[in-house]
C-alpha cells in the first residue's frame, strides 16, 4: 500500500509549500517585488504595472506542473508586489489565481487537458492553439477584473 502512493507529487507540493513559506519569511518576496518594480519606469500607470505582473505570471507559470505549486510560489511575490505599487492584495491576489487557474497551452497544465491530449482527442496543434487562445482569453479577463470588478 505504502508503495502505491503517489510520492513524486506528495514531495513536489511539500517542496513547494516550503518554497512558498520561506520567500515569505526571510524577506526573499519582498526582494524580488522590489527587484520586479525596478524594471519598470518611474510614473508608469497602475494599469500598466498590472498588465507587467499580469505577463510576468503567464511566464511564470509555464515553469510549474502543478497550479498549486505556482500559486504558492508566485502568491507571495506578487502580494509583496501589490503593496509596493500600492494596489490592495486581494486584487493582485485574483489576478494570480485567475492566470494560473485558467492556463491550459500546454498539456500538462490542466489534469482535463492532458488527458484529451493523451487519448488522441486533442492533437498537438489543436491544444495548442485552443490553449493559447483561452489562456489569453484568461489574462485579459483577469486584467480588466482588477480594475472594473475587484
Amino acid at each position: 500500500m505504502l508503495r502505491d502512493y503517489d510520492w513524486e507529487n506528495f514531495l513536489l507540493l511539500g517542496a513547494s509549500f516550503s518554497l512558498g513559506l520561506l520567500l515569505e519569511s526571510n524577506g526573499t518576496a519582498e526582494a524580488l517585488a522590489n527587484l520586479l518594480i525596478g524594471f519598470i519606469p518611474e510614473g508608469t500607470s497602475i494599469v500598466i504595472k498590472v498588465v507587467i505582473i499580469a505577463f510576468i505570471v503567464f511566464v511564470l507559470r509555464f515553469f510549474f506542473i502543478v497550479p498549486s505549486s505556482a500559486i504558492i510560489v508566485i502568491f507571495p511575490i506578487v502580494i509583496s508586489y501589490s503593496e509596493l505599487i500600492g494596489i490592495p492584495p486581494i486584487q493582485l491576489a485574483f489576478l494570480v489565481v485567475m492566470i494560473i487557474g485558467g492556463m491550459m497551452i500546454l498539456p500538462i497544465h490542466t489534469t482535463t487537458t492532458y488527458l484529451a491530449y493523451g487519448t488522441g482527442i486533442f492533437s498537438r496543434r489543436e491544444q495548442y492553439v485552443f490553449g493559447m487562445l483561452t489562456s489569453i482569453l484568461f489574462v485579459i479577463i483577469a486584467i480588466l477584473s482588477v480594475f472594473f470588478y475587484w
